[in-house]
């Protein structure tokens, strides 16, 4: 996926350091994860499910196939 550099900006002003992952042709954009990010995912004890819940609360942007394809939120 394609970011402009407007975006990112807006972003950056919003989210403070941000971070791209790319998977197989699909991208996204997460923020840095705050105290109140860590804390939150802390308490789950599956692991799968806390990179889940954490990859949902740092998602700024990106392509959805991420969050939903197993293929590619395993990798």
């Amino acid at each position: 996926m394609k970011y402009s550099t407007e975006d990112i900006n807006k972003w950056k002003a919003t989210h403070g350091d941000l971070f791209e992952i790319s998977v197989e042709g699909k991208s996204c954009v997460l923020h840095k994860p705050t105290r109140q990010d860590l804390s939150y995912a802390s308490v789950i004890k599956d692991p799968i499910k806390m990179s889940e819940v954490m990859l949902k609360q740092l998602w700024v942007a990106g392509d959805e196939e991420i969050k939903t394809d197993d293929e590619l939120f395993m990798q």
